[in-house]
């Protein structure tokens, strides 16, 4: 009978130290699943002085004459991109921006090619894209008119 007493105080104490053991291993699976959460991603996005070419942009960007920037902005995000775009008028003809642009570009080591559109009327939009490592060149030129054309360069970098 006192082996009987025993034994269930034993079993019991041995219970609930399982119980604690259980709870706490528990606990800690939810806080590692809870920290591996991905967080939402914010983004923040800060329109710049039209004179001054965005902080992610080389600052010896090439400039034709009688260009004018539209606008200029700059995109943050909170898993450490940097995404900086400006908008140009430029008269002259959409080749020879592209080209212009896409020479420069080549020079500190962007590689990439122009997108082949879909339809080839002459007012079609060209696009481009370049890589150098991470970062990421997308070029959006329209032709407003034989002498005329819109530009807009985007470049997205890893700041982290």
């Amino acid at each position: 009978m006192y082996t009987l007493k025993v034994n269930k105080k034993l079993l019991t104490i041995i219970g609930g130290m399982v119980l604690i053991i259980l709870g706490g291993l528990c606990l800690n699976y939810l806080q590692k699943k809870q920290a591996n959460k991905p967080k939402p991603l914010e983004i923040q996005t800060s329109q710049i002085d039209k004179a001054v070419i965005p902080a992610g942009l080389p600052q010896n960007l090439p400039s034709i004459v009688g260009s004018k920037t539209l606008q200029n902005y700059e995109s943050k995000t909170n898993d450490g991109r940097l995404q900086s775009t400006r908008e140009m008028s430029i008269p002259e003809e959409a080749d020879k921006v592209l080209k212009v642009y896409m020479d420069f570009f080549e020079s500190i080591g962007f590689k990439g090619s122009v997108v082949k559109p879909q339809e080839t009327s002459e007012n079609s939009q060209k696009l481009a894209q370049m890589k150098n490592g991470s970062d990421v060149l997308m070029f959006v030129l329209t032709p407003q008119n034989k002498l005329q054309s819109t530009i807009e360069l985007t470049l997205t970098q890893t700041i982290k």
